[in-house]
């Protein structure tokens, strides 16, 4: 168990907390170069609302299928680049 127990929780799992570390990263704006605070991000009175995000993030990802993204954008880019060739063809 991590992080300072709270009177709802004893604490946090080592899992809880790498989640939250990801959906920080994937979703956090960044200012400059610098990356979170792991002040900032393991907040004991925040760290519940942030690990509820960071777990329906985490379902929403697992939903998206990587090679049907791939896909569409294979095809528009296909489509796009065809376009191009027909107008070059066109402008002989």
């Amino acid at each position: 168990m991590m992080l300072t127990p709270t009177t709802t929780r004893d604490g946090y799992t080592l899992a809880e907390i790498q989640l939250v570390i990801r959906w920080v990263l994937a979703t956090w704006r960044r200012r400059g170069d610098g990356l979170p605070k792991p002040a900032n991000i393991c907040r004991v009175k925040r760290f519940d609302g942030y690990l509820a995000d960071a777990e329906a993030w985490a379902v929403l990802e697992a939903e998206i299928d990587p090679e049907a993204v791939m896909s569409g954008y294979n095809e528009i880019l296909l489509i796009r680049c065809r376009r191009q060739s027909w107008m070059m063809i066109a402008a002989g």
